[in-house]
Order: structure tokens, then sequence, then C-alpha cells
């Protein structure tokens, strides 16, 4: 058991962003080389990833409460993978059909509802994928297997040595709204859909667009989502239509 919380202490840490690069380094490689260390990483991270939408404090302040209860009162330094997978299946088992609701018979859709809904991080479509360990290929890595908190460690890393590069830009203010920080989001999605072109612009624009509605500007969403609704060619067009919709509904 002990070997276990040190294990999902370490998890843990990767997950918040804790970890130096030479730590993440080593858990990279151990992960590479522990089938089980992996799975239970990825266990995680995946239910971290999952339980994002419906709030990681509120989840992980209820899942602190229950422990206490089952653990008779007292609180526990490491709480039990499994408890923690056991517990996020009922939370997200609860809370699905409610955010259904919600967006079926709301007359005045909610900000954080619609945001739940339209949100997915856009795919990684630049990653070599080659073996290169560079920070970009480092951070797509991680944000491919949804640990955002380390992919903004490394994008940040890569952004201070190319200050131009929109397309990390882009990829960093997702994963700032990944994980709840949508202030910071704003900061870097802001910039890119003003300066980028293409590909980006657009992207930009569109998550910019999700991050107003996650801060419950709901003006500025309109406008933004009304923006990209008068281009033509734009690739989140119909999302966006589709959206300015239930903000009107």
């Amino acid at each position: 058991m002990e070997q276990e919380d040190k294990d999902i202490e370490l998890i843990d840490a990767y997950h918040k962003g804790k970890l130096s690069t030479n730590e993440i380094n080593e858990f990279e490689k151990r992960r590479a080389a522990d089938t089980e260390f992996d799975q239970k990483a990825e266990d995680y991270l995946h239910v971290m990833a999952e339980i994002n939408t419906f709030g990681e404090q509120e989840f992980m302040k209820k899942l602190g409460s229950w422990e206490e209860e089952i653990s008779g009162g007292k609180t526990a330094k490491v709480i039990p993978l499994k408890r923690i997978l056991s517990i996020a299946a009922v939370i997200i088992i609860l809370m699905v059909p409610i955010g259904y609701l919600i967006i079926q018979n709301a007359t005045q859709p909610d900000s954080q509802t619609l945001f739940a809904s339209y949100f997915q991080p856009y795919d990684d479509v630049i990653s070599q994928r080659s073996g290169d360990q560079s920070l970009q290929e480092k951070g797509l890595s991680a944000y491919n297997q949804q640990n955002y908190r380390a992919a903004i460690a490394y994008f940040e890393g890569h952004i201070d040595e190319n200050l131009q590069d929109n397309a990390i830009k882009t990829y960093l203010g997702i994963s700032y709204l990944a994980v709840g920080e949508a202030d910071k989001a704003k900061q870097w999605l802001t910039g890119t859909a003003q300066n980028a072109n293409g590909l980006y612009k657009e992207v930009s624009e569109w998550y910019l667009a999700l991050t107003y509605l996650k801060l419950n500007e709901k003006e500025k969403a309109t406008a933004q989502l009304s923006a990209i609704a008068k281009q033509p060619d734009h690739m989140f067009l119909a999302q966006a239509k589709e959206l300015l919709k239930e903000l009107d509904s």
C-alpha cells in the first residue's frame, strides 16, 4: 500500500504540473517500462480529464469528504486510486444526465452547460511522433495523453524560445481552457486570434468564443460566434451557428 500511495502522489504531481523537467522525463521513462504503473497513470489522467468539465476542485472536495466518511473520520493523506476511480464513475454517471436535462429543458441556457457540451480539445495535427524530444513534441505528447498541466509547462518552455509560434500558443490556450484556467486561455487565444493566419487563426477564434462562454461573458461569446458565422469558409462555421441558436433560445 505504501508504494501505491507514493505512485498516486507522483501521478497527481505530474497531473498538476508540479514535477520538474527531469522528473517528468523520469516519470515518462517509468511509464514506458512499467505496464502496471502506466495503466495507473492512464486511469488517473483519464478520470481527471473526464471530471474537469464538472469541476475538478469540487470533485476532489467531495472525494475527500467521502473518503473521510469511509475511513471513520480520518482524512487520508493519499486517497486510493481505486476509490478515486469508483467515486469518479458515480459522479460522472450522475452528472451526465443532469447536464443533458439542463440542455433539453432550460429556457435560458447556462453558459457552463453549453461550454461543457461544445468544448473538445482540438486534435494534435502537427506532432511528428518521431521520437523527437523537443519541448514542442513533449508538450504535444502530454496533450495527447490529456495531461494538460504537463503540456502547459512544455509549451511555455517552447514558446520562450520560439516567440512567434502561433500553433503552439493555440494549443497552450486550449490546454489552459481544458484545466479550467479560462483567464489564461483568454490571454493566449486572443493573441493568436489576432496574429495567427490560416488554420490556427480559425481554431483560436472558435476556442476564444468558448473561453468567453466559460467566463460567463455571453455578449463577447455571441459577438465572437457572430464574427465566425459571417465567414462562409470558416472551419467552425456550423458549430458557431448551432451555438448561437442555443444562446438565443
